[in-house]
């Protein structure tokens, strides 16, 4: 019986870990969907962005929190922002590869993406390239992840970061996965969210470009989506 209830704490802490960020986020769907069901019925045009509205006033309560986030001495952003530079290159890099391989192996691009309007439909808010990173990853990887950043492993950290990412911006696609994931890994290895908000606006740049500059990868990134 001692041995039982000296487990008792240790386990309750444990679940103390958690609480907090499942809270955060639960709060964050219950806020998203009122502001969707809002939205749809008196400004249609304006539902795409619920996320976007939702994130922010979490932000703003907790705005104790976005600032102890972003604190970051100076010394650590050129060096994070060449990590973030570093990463987005090669983001691009294996987009042209892809673009390669598909010229090569002659896939034509119609036929790759019919049905699908994800590339064929341009972008009509260029501004949120710049926005929703920055609101995504303060949210998911910085008022969430961080939470629970020392209480699992590598492994989980990096499978909850594309899970809450593709949840979390209700994009149930690999893509968003993987920039999730991606996002987490480097969270865990430098401790700020300077090189993943660069990362994942070089993403959203990239989707963009799909449809024109890597246009002839398509036929493969369309497996992502």
């Amino acid at each position: 019986m001692s041995f039982i209830i000296a487990d008792e704490p240790l386990a309750s802490k444990k679940i103390n870990h958690w609480l907090p960020p499942l809270a955060c986020f639960l709060i964050y769907l219950i806020i998203f969907y009122l502001l969707r069901t809002f939205t749809i019925i008196y400004s249609p045009k304006w539902t795409e962005f619920s996320s976007v509205f939702a994130i922010v006033a979490i932000i703003i309560f907790k705005h104790k929190d976005f600032v102890q986030i972003w604190k970051v001495p100076r010394s650590f952003w050129k060096k994070h922002c060449y990590t973030g530079i570093l990463l987005s290159l090669l983001l691009y890099l294996s987009l042209y590869i892809l673009c390669l391989i598909s010229e090569k192996i002659g896939i034509e691009y119609s036929q790759a993406v019919k049905g699908k309007d994800l590339i064929d439909k341009p972008s009509a808010n260029w501004a949120g390239i710049a926005i929703e990173p920055i609101l995504y990853q303060t949210f998911f990887t910085g008022l969430i992840l961080s939470k629970i950043k020392k209480h699992i492993n590598l492994i989980v950290f990096i499978y909850l970061g594309g899970l809450l990412f593709a949840l979390g911006s209700f994009q149930l696609n690999p893509a968003a996965f993987l920039t999730g994931m991606i996002s987490a890994l480097i969270y865990h290895r430098q401790e700020t969210l300077i090189a993943p908000v660069i990362f994942n606006v070089n993403t959203f740049i990239a989707g963009q470009l799909s449809g024109t500059v890597f246009q002839s990868a398509a036929p493969i990134m369309v497996l992502f989506y």
